[in-house]
């Protein structure tokens, strides 16, 4: 079968296929410093994402509260209580 030519010759030249000491070296450093490079991307994004939630959510906490003590009229706190993202 065609598939099995294709197969046996794609194996036969991931056989040959030889890297040096150094190539490997080179490559496995390069690897490191992407895969740590995107873990501190990650660890900044989890950071601000955290912190944009707990603001939120503040601001969820303390809306009815100004709105009870008078501070802000009905219809300002029913347009800020429509922009707060649902809990």
């Amino acid at each position: 079968m065609l598939s099995n030519l294709v197969e046996n010759r794609m194996n036969g030249l991931y056989q040959a296929i030889h890297l040096s000491a150094e190539d490997r070296t080179q490559i496995e450093h390069y690897l490191y410093d992407k895969l740590a490079r995107i873990e501190g991307e990650k660890d900044r994004t989890v950071r601000s994402l955290t912190t944009w939630r707990t603001n939120i959510e503040d601001k969820q906490r303390r809306l009815p509260y100004v709105h009870y003590e008078c501070a802000v009229p009905l219809d300002l706190f029913k347009e800020e209580q429509a922009n707060c993202p649902a809990g």
